[in-house]
């Protein structure tokens, strides 16, 4: 991303439309260089305006479900990594004493803590009545955009553990896969599966938004105060959908393009089995080709799922060495 930068006098120089823009511009880089808070700005921000909109009556619902929503997720990936259940193994006296303490001040004073606070939020919940539409709808984007926030590292830290995003990603691949079959997907189902997950929380926004300005609309008909609202509906325009939109650009769509684009150098024939012959050969998977398929310039078929890995690492055909 280019860097923009203004000296004092070309500031001066600018009107107070010019001055605005540019604070604008530099504020948004700022906040596109901040990737470690992206995941939480966008679901503070769709909380709060999903509370105006679908509980208007009710005051911090959005916190306290955004705070359950976390340990829930919290408490999902330590009991998945079992790191609660760690028992301290050693051959001598003081180390196993050692090893015992820090279990029980590390491990158990989480319980304890995570403890306290499911206490402390079934208190205030005893005040507050979201509705079940706002709990679905929060669930749902908080899932969504948990899994997002761990598109770069999909494999956990401790034990080897799973992330979401990979487990959700190959669900919605293998989805793809059957009702795309003979190759039509050409080894791009998590490619696709990627920017399914990435786009809802883009589409769940949208619709908020749109939901929002028409309730305001009516309010502003019907002659109740919507002042509160409007700064909200911008925000969350900015951050759940301009912002969050270029990071998917960059993380999704980007990459997929970037395949479908090498895939188009090859012209694509398709191969149906018939009788009495026999079904041509992929040479890299040693498979028989049905369906999709790619051809390259100098004449050899190949998977598309098959021929893109090879093009992109060596740049040639893996029969011929022909330079593709």
């Amino acid at each position: 991303m280019v860097e923009l930068k203004y000296s004092v006098t070309s500031l001066s120089d600018l009107g107070v439309l010019g001055r605005v823009w540019v604070l604008l511009r530099l504020f948004h880089q700022s906040y596109m260089r901040l990737d470690a808070i992206h995941t939480t700005t966008n679901q503070v921000t769709f909380f709060m305006l999903a509370e105006k909109i679908l509980c208007p009556d009710q005051r911090l619902v959005c916190l306290y479900m955004l705070l359950f929503y976390t340990v829930m997720a919290y408490l999902q990936r330590s009991l998945k990594l079992h790191q609660w259940t760690r028992i301290p193994s050693s051959h001598t006296r003081g180390d196993f004493l050692r090893l015992t303490t820090a279990f029980v001040a590390i491990r158990l004073g989480k319980a304890v803590v995570v403890s306290l606070v499911l206490v402390m939020l079934r208190i205030n919940f005893r005040h507050l009545e979201p509705t079940s539409l706002y709990v679905a709808v929060t669930g749902l984007h908080f899932i969504l955009t948990q899994c997002c926030g761990t598109f770069e590292s999909d494999w956990g830290d401790e034990g080897g553990g799973v992330q979401p995003s990979w487990r959700l990603k190959s669900l919605i691949a293998i989805f793809l896969h059957k009702i795309c079959p003979n190759e039509q997907m050409e080894g791009l189902e998590e490619r696709w599966a990627a920017v399914v997950i990435r786009c809802a929380p883009l589409v769940m926004s949208a619709a908020l938004i749109i939901v929002g300005i028409l309730c305001g609309s009516w309010r502003m008909v019907i002659g109740k105060h919507v002042a509160g609202q409007i700064p909200m509906l911008i925000l969350a325009a900015y951050i759940n959908l301009i912002a969050d939109g270029l990071r998917a650009k960059k993380e999704t769509w980007l990459p997929l393009a970037r395949d479908m684009d090498l895939l188009s150098r090859f012209p694509v024939v398709n191969i149906k089995p018939q009788s009495g012959e026999s079904l041509p050969t992929c040479a890299i998977c040693l498979d028989d080709i049905i369906g999709k398929a790619r051809v390259t310039p100098c004449q050899h078929t190949f998977h598309g799922r098959c021929l893109r890995p090879c093009v992109q690492r060596f740049g040639e055909c893996p029969l011929c060495k022909h330079p593709l």
